[in-house]
């Protein structure tokens, strides 16, 4: 894991909150890097928009209102929706068991987080349930629609959200995996479609409903 990669993770998990400063000194330090790295990953970072950069008082961890969740959703809900009904055109069976296994990861990952929910079974249903729609992404065929989703599904609430759902929240979203992918192998594009916007939104009211709790844990 590269420099970029690992201070991108450390926002996106909360361990860089919200506002707070990224001196490149104290970030070298820590990483064990020179400068250079780090100030190349926050450049980059910039253009993402997890990290903001201030004239005379230099980078920052970006900032996230209610708006900003609310139009990052709904971006992702319309390019993932899309990317669905591409994946549904482009099925062939060789694409059955990647999805089919993706899906399966993210039952098992649930399973074990209903049993014992902590951080790491938490994190293990976030991995599994970024698997699932990469697979999706990637059975579009549509280089384009990753570029962009990239950085509107990395913001750090959207990753952190998982741990206010409810247990029956999780298996909610376990259900409309399985739709969404029996809608695939059917090649019912437009109802892919229709199941992942209306998964994503999903999540965008759950993100929204919870955000002050959110706000007030990265504070």
């Amino acid at each position: 894991m590269n420099t970029y990669e690992r201070i991108k993770r450390s926002i996106i998990n909360g361990e860089l909150k919200p506002g707070e400063k990224l001196r490149e000194e104290r970030l070298s330090s820590e990483l064990n890097v020179s400068r250079t790295p780090v100030r190349e990953a926050l450049k980059k970072l910039e253009v993402e928009n997890l990290v903001v950069y201030y004239q005379n008082r230099g980078s920052a961890v970006q900032n996230y209102s209610e708006d900003d969740i609310l139009n990052a959703y709904n971006l992702r809900g319309l390019l993932e929706g899309y990317a669905a009904s591409l994946a549904a055109y482009n099925y062939i069976e060789g694409y059955k068991g990647l999805i089919r296994d993706a899906n399966e990861k993210y039952r098992m990952a649930v399973q074990q987080c209903l049993e014992n929910k902590n951080e790491e079974t938490i994190l293990g249903v976030m991995k599994a349930n970024r698997l699932f729609h990469d697979i999706i992404l990637e059975m579009s065929n549509n280089n384009q629609i990753s570029t962009v989703l990239s950085s509107v599904v990395a913001l750090p609430l959207v990753y952190q959200s998982f741990y206010w759902y409810t247990n029956e929240e999780i298996k909610l979203s376990v259900v409309q995996h399985i739709n969404i992918e029996s809608a695939i192998k059917r090649r019912d594009m437009d109802e892919a479609k229709t199941l992942m916007t209306s998964h994503i939104y999903h999540g965008r009211n759950h993100v929204l409903h919870h955000f002050n709790e959110i706000m007030k844990y990265n504070s």
